[in-house]
């Protein structure tokens, strides 16, 4: 499976894309994966996200601001829904690869400032 990056990818991720492609609309299947300790900011989806945790620990909370006392383990061959427009933030607690698979996948940070395709232009 090809890992790559784009404007898309927080910084120390990667993705590949299983099916369709999650930058544009229609069905998409994705896995991402990421370092262990990185952090995924406050953001939510117009859409429900399903997403599967393949490897390593993720831990996921919801709200507006990152809580690491918010944080729930999902070890690996969880699944989780995340409602649409539920603000929500994580953590990897190691190397993590977490399938996530839904209907137009658009990604909107709570503080715009931690979108990754806002720092590199």
């Amino acid at each position: 499976m090809p890992w790559s990056h784009d404007e898309f990818d927080l910084p120390g991720f990667s993705h590949a894309d299983l099916y369709g492609y999650y930058g544009v609309p229609g069905l998409y299947v994705f896995r991402s994966k990421g370092p262990a300790g990185s952090i995924l900011p406050p953001h939510w989806h117009p859409r429900e996200e399903h997403v599967t945790v393949i490897s390593g620990t993720f831990l996921i909370g919801s709200g507006d601001k990152y809580d690491e006392h918010a944080l729930t383990e999902l070890p690996p061959g969880s699944h989780f829904l995340v409602p649409a427009r539920m603000p929500h933030f994580g953590k990897n607690k190691d190397e993590v690869v977490l399938e996530l698979y839904g209907e137009g996948f658009e990604n909107h940070f709570v503080n715009p400032e931690d979108d990754p395709a806002r720092k590199k232009h």
